[in-house]
């Protein structure tokens, strides 16, 4: 049901390749405009008290568990409905979005397009396996720019 098989490497590689891609250039957006500065990430490193938990729980808690219930539960649910895999990709898109509503209006918006590429990596790739890991890769990158004050 949830489609945790192992994926091909080209095709994780080229979903990996799309996601590192976006997420760089966002950051590079988001760090460099002072419209897209959140200081919520900043407030959370500045107050973390043990570093090494806070790094699992940013990258491998929130991004498989994230996926389990949006590109897993919800997104195979949807796609056998009427809506069909786009719907539930933009469904679940839209869903993941608005969890994030703790960050500001400008943040919400760089995070649709990584969401609808986690969806399409889910709907074209067939597993779950490949957003989670896109998605820990993503957090990845950010939680190091943000640890090192990039």
């Amino acid at each position: 049901y949830l489609r945790l098989s192992i994926p091909k490497p080209a095709k994780l590689f080229f979903w990996l390749s799309i996601g590192v891609a976006l997420t760089i250039i966002t950051e590079l957006l988001t760090r460099n405009l002072d419209l897209f500065q959140s200081p919520i990430m900043n407030n959370a490193f500045n107050n973390m008290e043990n570093p090494l938990l806070f790094f699992l729980a940013i990258v491998v808690v929130a991004p498989t568990f994230e996926e389990i219930f949006y590109r897993g539960f919800i997104f195979k649910f949807l796609e056998m409905t009427r809506v069909g895999g786009v719907g539930a990709v933009l469904i679940t898109s839209i869903l993941f979005t608005l969890s994030h509503m703790q960050y500001e209006i400008s943040i919400l918006i760089t995070v649709v397009p990584m969401a609808l590429v986690l969806g399409f990596s889910r709907l074209f790739t067939r597993s779950l396996i490949v957003p989670i890991t896109l998605h820990m890769f993503v957090n990845i990158i950010v939680f190091l720019l943000t640890a090192l004050n990039i």
